[in-house]
């Protein structure tokens, strides 16, 4: 939400019809001079009458506010609204201001206009290509601010393409999370839209296993137990990614050696209204069999696609191989695979476990984000602790 989409300044007629209302939105409630308190009053209890159910907390009683003064004082947006008489209706509602005065309600408007912002203004680009899209393109730069390094994630958009872009930005602001790879803000310019995204500084996952090998089992563990806990959160909120592969898992590295993963790509990603997709997206190597066979499906694609990650990161190599995409979509949908020994020799019990309860043909079955977060593979493990086939006799104990 923009700026200046969070003032709303409404007559005392028009205020219980105002629903649509954000916590963070401020009302201006301009008032006949004429007006009593007691019809003011009145036209605020119908406002939390309507707010009722949007808001689910109990408003306090009305106040008495008084009229806002004539002249209005230079400040700035958060110091002049903390000094206009205003009642704020209690944690989680608006904020509701009141006066007289219409030219306060216009220099208000004025200050919480956003202004126009060029790329060039804020970062400088360092030359440096990050990948490159059908949509999109991604480099690397630095706010001149602070010299943070960041991804622009650049649009060029053409038609009907702002529509997907918005919902990209909507998806990525309402469900951030710390395992999700940053937006630190979005610059629209006439013909692009600019993602400033957070920088991994090694890149995606596919890159990092190509310059430094894979991973061991207890790092592949953190970098599962990271995506697997913001997939839980998108599908506790009926999200599905559809595109989890390991270019979309990024990678950054501390100088101590420690990594951290978050996801990234959030350009197939929906919300699910309860009747599932059908929509063929992602990529073919990654696709559950219920997508390549044209069937509904859910948010447990994201599953099955991290559990061919899981494959990679402890063998070395992809579950299904094939030169022709039909035979490979019959391996998917058979769901055959193997664990061969001159690739899989040395892994563990529990880790080829897990890999088997994500790589489940059938949906209903397959292991949820939240259930593959508790399996034995991704807890620490201490020297006391069980390990390999005894850890899932404990644990199914």
């Amino acid at each position: 939400m923009s700026n200046s989409d969070r003032l709303l300044v409404v007559d005392n007629n028009s205020l219980a019809g105002q629903t649509q209302l954000q916590e963070d939105s401020i009302v201006f409630l301009k008032l006949d001079r004429r007006s009593h308190d007691r019809e003011v009053h009145s036209s605020l209890d119908q406002f939390r009458l309507s707010l009722r159910g949007v808001h689910p907390l109990s408003p306090p009683s009305p106040r008495n506010f008084g009229s806002h003064p004539a002249s209005v004082p230079e400040f700035g947006p958060d110091h002049f609204i903390s000094n206009l008489p205003y009642q704020k209706l209690g944690p989680g509602y608006p904020k509701l201001m009141k006066s007289r005065d219409m030219g306060a309600a216009k220099h208000i408007k004025n200050l919480f206009k956003s202004k126009k912002v060029r790329l060039e203004d804020r970062y400088e680009l360092v030359g440096r290509s990050l990948g490159k899209g059908l949509t999109a393109e991604v480099l690397l730069a630095k706010r001149k601010e602070d010299g943070r390094l960041v991804a622009l994630k650049i649009f060029h958009r053409t038609k009907g393409q702002e529509y997907e872009i918005q919902l990209e930005r909507s998806l990525m602001t309402k469900m951030a999370h710390n395992a999700m790879v940053e937006l630190i803000e979005v610059i629209e310019e006439k013909k692009r839209t600019v993602f400033v995204l957070e920088y991994m500084n090694q890149g995606d996952l596919y890159n990092y296993i190509e310059s430094n090998g894979t991973p061991s089992q207890a790092q592949t563990a953190a970098i599962m137990t990271s995506i697997l806990t913001v997939l839980s959160h998108l599908h506790t909120r009926r999200v599905a990614h559809r595109d989890v592969k390991l270019e979309n898992i990024m990678i950054d590295r501390t100088p101590e050696g420690d990594i951290t993963a978050k996801l990234g790509d959030y350009g197939f990603a929906a919300r699910d209204d309860g009747s599932g997709f059908y929509t063929m997206c992602g990529s073919l190597p990654y696709s559950a069999p219920e997508l390549v066979a044209g069937k509904r499906y859910n948010h447990r694609v994201d599953i099955w696609s991290l559990g061919v990650v899981l494959y990679i990161l402890l063998s070395g190599t992809p579950p299904f191989r094939s030169d022709g995409r039909r035979s490979m979509t019959q391996q998917i949908r058979s769901g055959k695979y193997e664990f061969n020994e001159t690739h899989w020799a040395g892994v563990s019990t529990t880790a080829r476990d897990l890999v088997s309860r994500m790589l489940e043909v059938d949906p209903g079955r397959r292991i949820t984000a939240e259930e593959a977060l508790r399996h034995p593979f991704l807890q620490p493990q201490s020297p006391q602790s069980p390990s390999g086939r005894d850890a899932l006799v404990a644990s199914a104990a």
